[in-house]
Order: C-alpha cells, then structure tokens, then sequence
C-alpha cells in the first residue's frame, strides 16, 4: 500500500470539492443542496452555532495517520448485530473506513456471535458458529461501509453482539493483507465497539509482548522459557515453536508404531487440572489439531485422534500464571495420512455419550480444508462450558473423549462449521 499524509488526505478531498463543483450542473447542484438541507435540517434547527459536518478521513484524522505507520489498508469502527427478525434471523453490521490509496477490492470478515452471557452460540440453521462476511468494493481512499450489512447472517433468537476473529483484504493491486491474532488489533480504531461488553480482547491481542530466554546446556536439548500473557482471563497463545516439549505434568498416551497415520489415537492426562482461563493445545507434526478451553469443570483427560505424516505429537498446558506443561512422543507411521481433502460433507451430526464425569462424542465429518468441525461447545447440565476448537489435522470423522474432577450429569453438544 501506498503512503498515506495527512496532506494527502486534505488535498485529495479540495480536490474532489472542485470536481464536483466543476461537473455538477446548477439544477443537480440545487438538488442535491436540498437533500443535504432535508437530512441535516433537524440537527442545525437543534443548535445555535453552525455545524460543519466532518468528512470520515477528518473524523478519524490521528487514526488514519496511525494506520498509515502499520501500512493498514483500512480501520474498522464497530460491528454489531440486529435484533432477530420473525425468522430468528439476524443481520450483522461492519463499519469500516478506506485508508488506502490503493482500491480496497475485497475485505472480507470472519465474525462470532454472542449471547447476553457473552457465550458463543451458533446458528439454529446450519449449525454454523462462525461467518465469513464479505464486502465488494471498490472502496477509494475516504469510502465507508456504514449502513451496509449482511442479511440473516445467523438464525438465532439469543444473539446480542458479535466479534471480529480475522480480516484478509484484497487491494485492486493485488495485494492481500491477513490480520488475526497478535496483528488483528492493527485494523481496529481506538474507538472500535462490538457491543458484547469485552473490548478488551482487541487490545490484549493488540500489547501481547513474548519474551524467549534461550538457556542452551552443552549436550542436551535446548529449552526455553517463554513469557505467557494474561489480560482478563484470556490466555493469550504464542506460537508453539517458541514452547518447551517436555515440561513435565502430562502424560501423553499414543501407540509406538502406527499402521495408518490417518487415524492414530492419543490420549493426554493432565496432572494438574485444566482450569478456568488455562488452555490445552494438542498438536500433530507440530501443527495445532486441538484446543481446549473450560470455564467451569476442571479437566484431566482429553483423548483423540490424529491424522500423522512424520509421526509427531505434542501437548501443552499453558497455565494463566504463565507455568507450561508439555509433553510430546513420536510414532512410527506405517502409511503416512493423506493431506485432508479440500472439500468436505460440512456435517455436524454427532453422537455422545455422558456418564458421571466422562463424556464422549464420535462427529459423522470429512474434516477437510473447507466444511469442517472448527468448534465444538459442550454444556454439562449443572453449568459450565467446555469449548474445544479443531482442524483438520484430526482424522476423519473424529472422536473427542473428556474427563472431569466433577460429574458432568447430561450435557448437550452444538458443533459449528
């Protein structure tokens, strides 16, 4: 993207102020003087010293030169959510302002919704948690989307608000730009609203500083310490790379030769229980399979299955106190997994099974590249949540067994594409 100056800015809008003089005939002029006059006629009634209404470049000035110095190519000012329609179906509103001088083509949203107990719920239609929004420029230097929205994004009575988990943009140029994560907080404005009470998450993925010590010992592995961030009970996940393999407080279970990398089995036992704020990630050839969050029964056993090329497995428990447990093994894979396809069924049927306090589920999904199971929300009946994210480095049709220190009674599934 090109360099964006505030003189720039200032000279792009005089001239686009004589454009318009130059071009416009004296009868659109009148026009359009009165529409202006129609809509606004309210607002300068209401007061005794006049009103210049600020262009979205003017209004933003000290964001946009922000932007600039991140090469942003657009700042997002709020998403937000309609109240459900006779259908249940709900709209979902993206507002965002062009800061490129380069065309925005596509800036495209992934977007999930909440409930008034900030709790991620899926649609009653399609059983999708997540949404992929998508805006159609082009959108100039200066251009908005406010007032455009996505009609009946998700089917679901109970949902309030809505937050933003990536955004790719595509320039008229070519160039794609992908913000999530650490980088996500990139494109937001100091302003930026989602209306489910928790801004925060944006600007805690915005600071999150990494600090590696890097102790080498003369004939052994290397190890490392990593600096885990916590901002309101959000673990904040670095990347795996950076984190020690065998730390010490899980066990992890897994055959020494396996016959078929499509479908090898794991089970990890956590020592000291996964708790409330603390995330479990269990990966296969040091690529995330799994991740695991709860917010009320602590867990001491995940099992599953994994989809092996090199035979790698990994997993860490990474404690809201910044402590790391980890551990990993290696097997032999007779057959190497086949890459996940790139299409799938994108089915969500399940089947699960409770008693006391183990559940397990068995999911009916190709997990492919494209329609697979990204998350899975357990609701044990005496309350609590258990979320758990996948990818398609688990197997085909996949398995998920859990266990607690508390009884789970009955639970109900919802599995989201």
């Amino acid at each position: 993207m090109h360099r964006l100056s505030t003189k720039r800015v200032v000279a792009t809008l005089k001239d686009t102020e004589t454009y318009m003089k130059q071009t416009f005939s004296s009868i659109q002029k009148t026009a359009v003087i009165i529409l202006i006059f129609v809509l606004l006629g309210g607002c300068v009634a209401g007061t005794r010293s006049n009103h210049v209404r600020k262009s979205p470049l003017e209004m933003y000035s000290t964001q946009v030169i922000e932007a600039e110095k991140r090469n942003s190519p657009l700042i997002i000012t709020g998403i937000r959510t309609s109240r459900p329609n006779s259908a249940n179906g709900v709209d979902a509103y993206v507002d965002f302002l062009s800061v490129s001088t380069s065309p925005i083509k596509y800036a495209t949203f992934v977007t999930v919704p909440y409930n008034s107990v900030q709790d991620r719920v899926a649609s009653q239609i399609g059983r999708k948690i997540r949404a992929r929004l998508q805006a159609t420029g082009p959108y100039h230097l200066g251009a908005t989307n406010s007032g455009k929205y996505w009609e009946n994004t998700w089917y679901n009575p109970t949902i309030v608000c809505a937050a933003i988990e990536s955004v790719e943009v595509t320039l008229m140029d070519g160039t794609t730009k992908t913000y999530a994560g650490s980088n996500l907080g990139d494109v937001f404005s100091n302003s930026y609203v989602n209306h489910c009470g928790n801004n925060s998450v944006k600007t805690a993925l915005n600071t999150v500083k990494q600090e590696t010590i890097v102790d080498p010992v003369a004939g052994k592995e290397q190890k490392s310490t990593t600096k885990i961030t916590s901002i309101n009970n959000l673990t904040i996940i670095p990347p795996l790379s950076s984190l020690p393999k065998n730390a010490g407080g899980i066990s992890l279970i897994a055959p020494s030769i396996a016959e078929n990398g499509n479908v090898v089995p794991v089970n990890i036992n956590i020592e000291n229980p996964l708790m409330p704020g603390d995330v479990l990630i269990i990966s296969g050839d040091d690529e995330q399979a799994l991740e695991l969050r709860t917010e009320t029964h602590p867990v001491t056993m995940v099992s599953t299955r994994l989809r092996l090329m090199n035979g790698n497995i990994s997993a860490y428990v990474i404690r809201t106190s910044g402590q790391i447990n980890s551990g990993s093994q290696y097997v032999q894979i007779g057959r190497a997994a086949n890459a996940p396809p790139p299409n799938g069924n994108s089915s969500v049927e399940h089947k699960v099974r409770s008693k006391g306090n183990e559940v397990k589920m068995l999911f009916s999904n190709d997990m492919a590249v494209s329609g697979h199971i990204r998350e899975v929300i357990i609701t044990p009946t005496n309350g609590g949540v258990i979320r758990v994210t996948l990818t398609p480095r688990l197997s085909k049709n996949p398995y998920l067994g859990l266990k607690s220190t508390n009884n789970f009674n009955s639970v109900s599934i919802v599995a989201g594409l």
